[in-house]
């Protein structure tokens, strides 16, 4: 990115990290499960992971002291004698070795973790490594597969990321002034912390707590099993911490704020979500609501910056990204759909609440909007071994023969696909229930490229949905305690605000559409910021 461009993005947040040159600024260690190292630091997923990887965008430009701490992530979705081969051999170029190995007494065996640092400015990433040959098939695909976080390969990324996190620091002389912790594995750190404590008390205890911060993503963390725990972890004084000094609760949410300093959700709505599942009033004081954003110059396109920095025509200029993903698709799948009909982009995951699949679950009203050419679908699956098992398209096939230029299944590990629909649809969409998608950074990446957003009042769009204005909304916010009311609610909400509004919209005032994209990016990019996110941490999570 040049210089020019980037001044214009400094100007755009008002100066907001100004005052950073003349503060103290405490040093930092960030911890993130979905740190993971892909084409010199480029994540190959729509949403999982950016956040940590944009906060180390803006720490190199202002050379902020944070240390990162993640998963050395090497392969994708592969198998057989290939499973456990580097991903991209080039990348360790990029690393350096460390000569560190650290042991841990997980699940009956002795697990190695190997550390490598990636350092780029003044920013250093510390990654851990379990992918070596002393390490069981088991261990290693903990920091190989991608999301591989369900049931008990759950807890073991727990474990090698909060204690052998905290592990690593120590080996390496790192001690900062905040440990921030993306997940309920900051419990786990702590007791490890405690460890090194020759005295245990509650100013001690007190003072560790002080030190740690923890950012919440998900609105559904199970309650950790303590027996689950006692037979993988094999550290007798760090149960015993965990079990009398840190396990106040069987509720989760209290846990973490009980041993935090502070704790933030990554938007409203999800703050206020956890907020309900907290069970301790005194608690919940701690508990602070910091929106997710993005680094403007990584996914705000040029093209439409420009345009709408000159004051261009915005509408042209979205024809042009349009055209764009048009012909990127045809090199993909040979279907060339047309510039002058709608396209709507939908991300397809294996989460159930993200519901992906509703749009088609009324083949009446699809049907009738593929045979009138209304509309044309745009399915990205998601890369990551969860959705490709766990998706089943047999039942949508059918469809798919029948309207093979108006349905577009795409499935590609490839950053311009995932660049040209976030700024080349015309549409954006999003169903997930209500509450349980805690911020949705796709439909940020969407909306600051005029992209206009057609979602359920979930995660950040609520923050910033005024309807027909910058978007739509989806059931109004309405909350059964059903879920096939619910699903049943929300379908029918999505054609009736799909035909009234937007199709009309698009087919008949094209001044109207062209307005709504300034909208949507006037209203998202300067809230939607990691500038903003980064002075709210400072301001309060880390002070």
């Amino acid at each position: 990115m040049d210089k020019q461009q980037n001044v214009f993005y400094v100007n755009i947040i008002s100066g907001y990290l100004e005052r950073f040159v003349k503060d103290n600024i405490p040093s930092i260690v960030y911890f993130s499960k979905e740190l993971m190292l892909v084409d010199k630091m480029k994540l190959h997923t729509l949403e999982k992971g950016e956040l940590v990887l944009d906060y180390m965008e803006l720490a190199e430009i202002y050379s902020l002291p944070i240390t990162f701490m993640g998963f050395l992530w090497t392969c994708h979705n592969t198998s057989g004698k290939d499973k456990f081969a580097h991903y991209n051999p080039s990348i360790l170029k990029e690393l350096k070795d460390t000569g560190i190995y650290i042991p841990l007494e997980i699940h009956n065996q002795k697990v190695i973790m190997k550390i490598w640092t990636y350092t780029k400015g003044d920013i250093k990433t510390i990654l851990i490594d379990c992918n070596i040959e002393e390490n069981s098939n088991e261990i290693r695909e903990i920091t190989t597969e991608n999301y591989k976080d369900i049931g008990n390969d759950k807890l073991l990324s727990d474990i090698l990321i909060g204690i052998g996190g905290v592990t690593v620091l120590n080996e390496m002389k790192i001690i900062p002034e905040i440990y921030h912790f993306n997940g309920e594995y900051v419990l786990l750190s702590i007791a490890k912390l405690l460890t090194y404590e020759p005295n245990i008390n509650d100013e001690v205890i007190n003072n560790i707590i002080q030190k740690c911060v923890t950012t919440i993503h998900d609105v559904h963390i199970k309650t950790y099993n303590i027996s689950e725990l006692e037979k993988l972890i094999h550290n007798k004084d760090i149960i015993d911490l965990f079990k009398n000094k840190i396990y106040h609760s069987n509720n989760i949410y209290t846990n973490i704020l009980i041993n935090c300093k502070r704790c933030n959700g990554v938007s409203v709505i999800q703050e206020q979500a956890i907020r309900k599942r907290v069970e301790n009033e005194k608690v919940k004081e701690k508990l602070v609501n910091i929106v997710n954003g993005v680094f403007l110059p990584k996914y705000l396109d040029k093209n439409m910056l420009k345009a709408f920095k000159n004051k261009q025509s915005i509408f042209d200029t979205h024809i042009e990204l349009k055209n764009r993903l048009i012909n990127y698709i045809y090199t993909k799948t040979f279907v060339k759909l047309k510039s002058d009909k709608l396209i709507i982009g939908v991300v397809a995951t294996s989460n159930e609440y993200e519901r992906w699949n509703l749009i088609l679950r009324d083949k009446e009203k699809l049907f009738q909007l593929l045979e009138d050419d209304k509309v044309q679908l745009v399915f990205y699956v998601q890369p990551s071994k969860l959705s490709l098992t766990n998706i089943n398209f047999k039942k949508y096939i059918s469809i798919k023969k029948k309207y093979p230029n108006n349905i577009i299944f795409l499935n590609d590990l490839d950053s311009k696909l995932q660049k040209y629909m976030l700024s080349g649809c015309d549409v954006w969409l999003n169903n997930s229930k209500i509450p349980q998608d805690s911020c949705g950074v796709s439909r940020i990446k969407a909306a600051i490229n005029g992209v206009l957003n057609f979602s359920t009042l979930n995660g950040c769009w609520p923050e910033v949905c005024v309807e027909g204005i910058n978007g739509w909304q989806i059931g109004s916010g309405v909350v059964f305690k059903n879920s096939k009311e619910q699903d049943q609610h929300d379908l029918e909400s999505l054609y009736e605000v799909l035909n009234t509004k937007i199709i009309t919209m698009y087919y008949n005032n094209t001044q109207k559409w062209e307005d709504m994209i300034i909208q949507s990016i006037k209203s998202t990019m300067e809230y939607f910021c990691i500038e903003r996110i980064l002075i709210e941490y400072y301001d309060n999570l880390y002070k």
